[in-house]
């Protein structure tokens, strides 16, 4: 058995209230076509991931393949799993320390302790104080 979470396209919306048993709508009949209009937007969309998921599982179920690991992204390049993105992200890590160093070393000490790498100095905050 499989579970399977995603926020999806949801879309939440007060439209309306009940008072003294009555139901009153807030909205008017414009605003509810647009709501109408962009959740069925949303539930075609939701639909086609469904379908391109249902397509991958059955793909990966055949071929007898690890379903974790191996599979197209939405930009059409391989997923990784979970061991793979942990190595790449260190070494990302390890990389950016090791800029970080160099440039510190070549002198650019007090942009890197500042934290401010780069940014302008525009003086609003201290016109709007005067």
């Amino acid at each position: 058995m499989v579970g399977i979470r995603s926020m999806g396209l949801a879309l939440e919306s007060i439209v309306g209230f009940k008072y003294e048993g009555k139901p009153i709508c807030m909205l008017p009949e414009y605003q509810i076509r647009n709501l109408l209009q962009v959740a069925n937007e949303r539930f075609k969309e939701n639909t086609k991931r469904i379908e391109r998921f249902r397509t991958l599982l059955k793909e990966l179920s055949q071929q007898g393949g690890d379903v974790g690991a191996k599979g197209k992204g939405a930009d059409g390049g391989d997923w990784e799993d979970a061991e793979a993105r942990k190595a790449r992200k260190r070494a990302e890590g390890l990389e950016k320390a090791q800029k970080g160093r160099a440039m510190k070393e070549v002198g650019g000490q007090d942009l890197v302790d500042s934290g401010v790498e780069g940014m302008a100095d525009i003086g609003f905050l201290e016109e709007e104080n005067t």
